[in-house]
């Protein structure tokens, strides 16, 4: 996808017609933000955006909504393109599905940490939690016993 700098979609790929189902005529125009989901908070977006400003590209996982209202994860890479005096003329995204990527993920997880036969949540989830509630604890009694007003 590339849009111009006031954010308006000038082109698209037909693996993005593919992806997100939109054909060119119903997407050029538009914003990208037609793409946005409420997964992410605002701020999420906000940083996206803070660093392309500041390092003219960003890359990262998204989860973008797609024409049926489906949500989608996506590997993003946006990059600032310049026009010949230097200055920013185009933004080009391109997305990749991992889709598959995340499945797995959720099968590891379900598989290190719930019970096969019940579902409920094994010890070793029970361990990582406690790992995790006894290193925040001590991390915030280090920071408060050396805090000084």
């Amino acid at each position: 996808m590339v849009t111009d700098m006031d954010n308006r979609i000038m082109w698209i790929n037909l693996a993005f017609e593919k992806l997100y189902q939109y054909k060119a005529s119903e997407i050029i125009g538009e914003s990208p933000q037609l793409l946005q989901s409420d997964y992410h908070e605002q701020d999420y977006h906000l940083n996206i955006w803070d660093a392309i400003d500041k390092k003219g590209q960003w890359q990262g996982e998204l989860w973008n909504r797609c024409k049926d209202g489906s949500i989608i994860p996506v590997h993003q890479s946006i990059v600032q393109i310049a026009a010949t005096n230097h200055s920013p003329a185009y933004i080009v995204a391109t997305s990749f599905d991992i889709s598959d990527k995340k499945d797995n993920e959720l099968k590891v997880f379900q598989l290190a940490y719930l019970d096969a036969t019940t579902g409920l949540k094994n010890k070793y989830f029970i361990q990582d939690k406690l790992k995790y509630h006894f290193l925040f604890r001590d991390y915030n009694y280090k920071i408060t016993k050396f805090k000084t007003y």
